[in-house]
C-alpha cells in the first residue's frame, strides 16, 4: 500500500518508534542489553525499516509490525539481516547470563554469525545506493586487467606460502577468492576508520569461533572459581590440548586470560565498533531517503514525499 506523506511527518512519525514501544516480542523483551552500547542499531530501525512497516499507517493495523503491500524485496532483505544481528547478539548475551553447558562455544557461534550478517547487511546497503542511483561496483565491473593483477598479486602475498600448511592441516586447499563481499566493502568504506576496526576484531573474533566450531574440544585450565582459555589471537596456538596443558608459567600469563572475562569483554567491544559503524549505512540511507529522495528508493518503500 503506497502512502503519501510529507518527508517532515514521516520523520516524526518513525523518530517516536522504539525497541520498547513499538517492537517485536524480543525486541521489547531484550532492547536494554544491547541498546546501551549500540544505539544505532535502534536508530536504522526505526528510521529505515519501520516505515516499511504498517507502523507509519493512520489507520490501526492488526500486523503493525509486517512490511506493507509492494515493499521492494532489496528493503525487505535488509530489515531480515538487520533483525538477525540484533537476534545474535541476544542469543550471544543470553549465553552469558544463562551459562547453559555449551555457553561458551554457542556465544563465539554467535558473534561469528553477527560478523557474516553485517557484512552481508552492509554489502546490501551499498548495493541498494548503487541501484538507486544506476551505478555498478567498481570493483567488480570496473578494474582494468592491472588493477586485477595487482588483486591477485596481494592474495599470492597474503596466502600462497601457507597453501600446503593449510592443505596439511586441513585435507583441502583454502579457497582462492579474489574478489568478494570484503572487496566490495573495502569500496563502499574507504578509509573509515570503524571498518578498519571491524575489519581486525572480526577477524579474531571469526578464526577463534572457526577454531571453537571445526576443531576437537577446545582445553582450559581450572582453578577454584575461574576457568582460564587462549586469549583472541591465541587461539590458532593451542588447538590440541597437549598445547594448553604444557604451555610454560610465562606463556600461560602471556596467553591465557579468564573464559568470563574476555567473552563479557569481547561481546561490548563488538557491539561498541558496530555503533560505530552503523555511522555509515545510516547517512548512506538519510542521503538517499531524505537529501535526494530517490525516486527508485521511494518506489521500494511505496512512499509518495511530495
Amino acid at each position: 500500500m503506497k502512502i503519501r506523506i510529507k518527508d517532515i511527518i514521516l520523520l516524526e512519525k518513525s523518530r517516536q518508534f522504539s525497541f520498547k514501544l513499538n517492537g517485536d516480542k524480543y525486541e521489547r523483551e531484550f532492547y536494554e542489553l544491547i541498546l546501551n552500547d549500540f544505539p544505532n542499531v535502534e536508530w536504522f530501525w526505526k528510521n529505515y525499516i519501520s516505515i516499511m512497516t504498517n507502523r507509519v499507517v493512520d489507520n490501526s493495523v492488526k500486523e503493525d509490525i509486517r512490511a506493507r503491500d509492494g515493499i521492494s524485496r532489496d528493503v525487505v532483505d535488509i530489515s531480515i539481516i538487520h533483525y538477525s544481528i540484533y537476534m545474535n547478539l541476544v542469543y550471544a548475551k543470553q549465553c552469558l547470563l544463562n551459562k547453559h553447558i555449551s555457553f561458551f562455544e554457542n556465544f563465539y557461534t554467535h558473534l561469528g554469525s553477527v560478523c557474516d550478517l553485517v557484512e552481508e547487511f552492509i554489502k546490501c546497503v551499498y548495493l541498494l545506493h548503487l541501484k538507486c542511483n544506476q551505478l555498478e561496483p567498481e570493483v567488480i565491473t570496473r578494474l582494468t586487467k592491472r588493477e586485477f593483477q595487482d588483486v591477485s598479486s596481494k592474495w599470492y602475498d597474503e596466502n600462497y606460502s601457507s597453501l600446503y600448511t593449510h592443505y596439511l592441516s586441513k585435507g583441502k586447499f583454502t579457497r582462492c577468492e579474489l574478489i568478494g563481499v570484503s572487496n566490495i566493502l573495502d569500496e563502499y568504506f574507504k578509509d573509515f576508520i570503524a571498518y578498519k576496526n571491524y575489519k581486525n576484531f572480526s577477524s579474531n573474533l571469526r578464526e577463534y569461533r572457526n577454531v571453537i566450531v571445526h576443531n576437537t574440544q577446545i582445553a582450559s585450565h581450572h582453578t577454584v572459581d575461574k576457568v582460564f582459555i587462549p586469549k583472541l589471537g591465541k587461539i590458532k596456538d593451542y588447538k590440541k590440548w597437549y598445547e594448553v596443558f604444557e604451555v610454560s608459567q610465562e606463556r600461560f600469563k602471556i596467553d591465557f586470560v579468564d573464559r568470563d572475562s574476555q567473552m563479557n569483554e569481547n561481546f561490548t567491544s563488538l557491539i561498541k565498533i558496530l555503533n560505530e559503524l552503523w555511522v555509515m549505512p545510516i547517512n548512506t540511507m538519510n542521503n538517499l531517503l531524505y537529501v535526494e529522495k530517490n525516486t527508485e528508493l521511494l518506489e521500494m518503500y511505496q512512499i509518495d514525499l511530495s
